[in-house]
């Protein structure tokens, strides 16, 4: 799993997040917190462009110029930019020990409910945290109970609607590990795998380590 980093534009996220210190800190286990600001990638005359919106007068147009794309980097209520507490206060306690830590660097696995439990599999996020700060999102596996996705993509959906909602991928490469195909669309740090025609992972995050 590559590296990723917050920009020099991650204190910008900090301070949004600051904003509702408050209103989080004491929401632990108890669902997302109140929104500043939304938003969803959408294509735009074929280029794939973040749209987003303040949900509150704290959000000013000038700050949420400043974030660029990271309004619309979430997966679910998941984004990149919360806190840990903020991310296991809806997701509850990670399953088992990190699968990765390396320096600051820590990933968790946070397991979900299946759609479909005769399949004997269950989806997961796979969250990257670089000190206490989610950089990179990842959902993976069958289709999730509620569904969840990114920018209108859900777990089990068929190619055609990651087309019709992010265009054609950048490029695409094979995955040995479990024989998917890999859509990467850069320059957005957002991939998508698909494993019989169908989405098996999103992965988001916002810069990557160099």
């Amino acid at each position: 799993m590559p590296l990723f980093r917050l920009p020099r534009a991650g204190a910008v996220i900090l301070v949004a997040l600051a904003l509702t210190a408050g209103a989080t800190a004491t929401r632990a286990q108890s669902g997302p917190p109140p929104k500043l600001f939304d938003g969803e990638f959408e294509l735009a005359g074929g280029v794939l462009t973040c749209r987003a919106v303040s949900l509150s007068p704290k959000i000013t147009a000038e700050l949420l110029a400043k974030m660029a794309t990271q309004p619309c980097l979430h997966i679910g209520d998941v984004s990149v930019g919360h806190s840990r507490q903020t991310v296991e206060g809806m997701l509850g306690q990670p399953y088992g020990a990190p699968v990765r830590q390396e320096g600051d660097l820590t990933v968790q696995l946070y397991l979900l409910k299946a759609a479909d439990p005769s399949q004997g599999k269950e989806p997961f996020y796979a969250i990257t945290y670089k000190g206490i700060i989610a950089s990179e999102a990842q959902l993976s596996g069958p289709a999730r109970n509620p569904p969840v996705g990114f920018a209108g993509i859900k777990l089990g959906d068929p190619a055609s609607t990651a087309v019709a909602r992010l265009g054609p991928p950048a490029r695409r490469e094979p995955v040995p590990a479990n024989g998917a195909d890999l859509w990467i669309y850069d320059p957005h740090l957002i991939s998508l795998e698909m494993s019989n025609g169908v989405v098996s992972s999103i992965k988001i995050a916002f810069k990557r380590v160099p």
